[in-house]
């Protein structure tokens, strides 16, 4: 699902909506499931709760160095200074190979090996 959400062409917000979509499938419904089903989900849910906190806060250091550097620049090179959209871009990239090596593995029937960041549902 989360590779099927950035299907949608919204720039900028598709990757957060992927992420939210990853945490809410794998958290909701996921009672009646047996192992290793139930684990992939809530290992896919805190996934993307970590694609989810990583794409906002390189945003919001994007903006943060963007606004400082303006006070000292007229004219902004790239790079550096473009660094944090870059990293959110190769994060997406990051996310696509995570989300194809997760889907195999729950096809062949194993747990994953990351999930990112703890969910709430992981205590």
């Amino acid at each position: 699902m989360g590779l099927l959400a950035l299907l949608v062409f919204v720039p900028g917000f598709n990757v957060l909506f992927a992420a939210v979509v990853m945490m809410v499938m794998g958290l909701w419904g996921k009672k009646d499931l047996c192992e290793p089903a139930r684990t992939n989900r809530r290992l896919a849910a805190s996934w993307g709760l970590t694609l989810l906190l990583v794409e906002v806060a390189l945003v919001v250091i994007q903006i943060v160095v963007v606004s400082i550097a303006h006070s000292f620049y007229e004219s902004l090179p790239f790079i550096p200074w473009g660094a944090p959209i870059i990293m959110a871009l190769v994060m997406v990239g990051v996310h696509v190979l995570v989300c194809s090596v997760q889907a195999i593995r729950a096809y062949r029937g194993t747990t994953l090996r990351f999930g990112g960041f703890p969910s709430s549902a992981d205590r």
